[in-house]
């Protein structure tokens, strides 16, 4: 019985999936409301958007910018940062690879971090190169790269990656499971808000400031809390990764900028325009409301972009 249910559940998200793309294909406005209202139970107003969450579904569907998907995409953002002259913050870059086939196992050091550059949640991370089972790590990246992320939340900017595996160096934690990640939330091009991301084997904490290390109360009750105070201590480099943040963000309406910090130095993780598709159940109403007061939009719509800007097929 129990097998079957995960079938029936398994088919009903293919079925709804499949519905979605569908009415997608017809306009990304109504797709967007309808799994909008499912995934967050709230309805999506884009007429006078208030809400963080409705503030940034409008900037996704009817203010696009080509210069997103080269910083969505995790190799263009190297070429990006650098741009800006940012380039002191990437980490090393070890090689990239159009295929599982081209990649040099040999030549890769005995521990580094295996990507894709077209989505989220794509990484291996290596220890120790021995103990690395490299039959399921190929068949897990040649899967990802079959993979059309932008399709799965309708995230329309990553269609226009094309996918590429690459390695880069795997950062000291200071015998963490994971580095501390500090996300940074730039509204307008100013960096005014930080949630900080604690990780172990087991689950992420999370605890939200302002730019002057002030905590911010703007999580839902069910989200789990920081409590180590070592954890939320305000990092020395602070001014100098929101300096990096606010070079970075300066084009964009609003980018969630990710950094770790290795050695007193910021490291670049990536560049976010629609973090969790725009549909996080982790905020409370009132972090809705203030998260959404910090975002200006443009004064209007694109002009011929009322069906939410449809977009061709993925390559």
């Amino acid at each position: 019985m129990a097998v079957m249910n995960e079938w029936m559940g398994a088919a009903k998200s293919r079925l709804w999936t499949l519905g979605m793309l569908g009415l997608d294909a017809f306009s990304n406005e109504q797709a967007t409301r309808l799994m909008h209202q499912r995934k967050t139970r709230r309805r999506l107003d884009l007429r006078t958007p208030r809400r963080f969450d409705e503030k940034l579904q409008w900037l996704k569907l009817f203010h696009r910018d080509p210069l997103m998907a080269r910083c969505a995409d995790k190799l263009g953002l190297h070429d990006y940062a650098s741009s800006r002259g940012q380039g002191a913050i990437l980490n090393d870059l070890l090689g990239v690879y159009r295929s599982v086939d081209e990649i040099d196992w040999e030549a890769l050091p005995d521990a580094f971090v295996l990507k894709c550059n077209h989505g989220c949640g794509y990484n291996i991370l290596v220890h120790d190169k021995s103990t690395l089972e490299r039959r399921k790590a190929s068949q897990d990246l040649s899967r990802w790269m079959t993979e059309r992320y932008g399709r799965r939340k309708l995230e329309y900017h990553y269609d226009q990656i094309v996918p590429r595996i690459f390695a880069e160096r795997l950062l000291d934690s200071g015998g963490r499971d994971a580095p501390l990640d500090y996300k940074v939330y730039c509204f307008n091009g100013e960096p005014l808000v930080v949630l900080l991301c604690a990780s172990d084997k087991w689950q992420t904490r999370y605890a939200y400031f302002d730019r002057d290390w002030g905590p911010l109360e703007l999580m839902a009750a069910k989200v789990p809390i920081i409590t180590d105070t070592a954890d939320l201590a305000r990092p020395a480099c602070l001014e100098p990764l929101l300096e990096s943040a606010r070079a970075l963000a300066e084009p964009f309406a609003f980018v969630r900028v990710d950094f770790y910090i290795e050695h007193g130095r910021p490291v670049l993780g990536e560049m976010t325009f629609t973090p969790s598709a725009n549909m996080d159940n982790g905020y409370s109403d009132e972090g809705l409301d203030y998260l959404g007061s910090l975002l200006r939009l443009p004064q209007e719509r694109p002009a011929g972009r009322s069906d939410g800007g449809k977009v061709a097929a993925p390559r």
